[in-house]
């Protein structure tokens, strides 16, 4: 079933909007930044001794972000506009579908499950998010990154059925924690720093989930 079949038998429960657009997102994304980088070709490679300095220089970068340990995959762009400003904008989401999964039951709450007084083996989250902020270069090679944005969290907890009756051969099942569910405002900020002529590191923080936030970019001058 697709996106707008959920919209349209209003079964969409919370998250699973922000999950649908994370994917369009993250493809949107990258695809602007190829197009903005494929005019320039061979007029953006400078000459590998050429003096690079991130207050005055212009960059286009795009990479990987994730926020350890909670989501693992995300996709983030940045740009330099020459003389020491910027922005940029990313997008994690967790690859785990829990709710896919054959021994989640999706016709049990968790007070349910807390009733029958099986034994809860598990706790599990998964994360959508966005954030989009401001740069300023502070010297040749940092950069300072700070942004907001917005996130989501689906919570499951996996509880074991004795009788085998519920979930796979071992009655193991999960099902999703509504209270521990929820959405609202992230914020991030950090560093970058140039290691190479095109190579960069982002280490900084992230407010929800709490969480190191970090990745690697390739970018080109502009």
């Amino acid at each position: 079933m697709d996106a707008f079949e959920f919209v349209w038998s209003g079964r969409m429960k919370a998250g699973e909007p922000l999950a649908y657009l994370a994917h369009g997102v993250s493809a949107v994304v990258l695809g602007a930044v190829l197009l903005c980088l494929a005019p320039h070709g061979v007029e953006a490679q400078l000459p590998s001794d050429t003096p690079y300095d991130l207050r005055t220089d212009g960059y286009v970068s795009v990479g990987y972000v994730a926020n350890v340990p909670n989501v693992s995959t995300g996709i983030s762009a940045f740009h330099l506009l020459g003389g020491g400003w910027g922005y940029f904008a990313d997008v994690k989401h967790s690859l785990d579908d829990r709710r896919g999964s054959e021994i989640f039951q999706s016709d049990m709450t968790l007070e349910e499950a807390d009733l029958l007084g099986h034994a809860r083996f598990a706790d599990e989250a998964e994360y959508t998010s966005f954030n989009a902020g401001v740069m300023k270069a502070l010297n040749p090679e940092i950069a300072a990154y700070v942004g907001a944005g917005y996130s989501s969290r689906r919570s499951f907890r996996g509880f074991r059925d004795p009788s085998g009756e519920l979930g796979d051969d071992g009655g193991h099942y999960f099902v999703e924690d509504d209270i521990e569910s929820r959405s609202g405002v992230n914020a991030v900020g950090g560093i970058v720093i140039q290691a190479g002529r095109s190579f960069f590191i982002r280490l900084g923080g992230e407010l929800f989930p709490a969480g190191v936030n970090a990745g690697v970019y390739l970018g080109v001058p502009r």
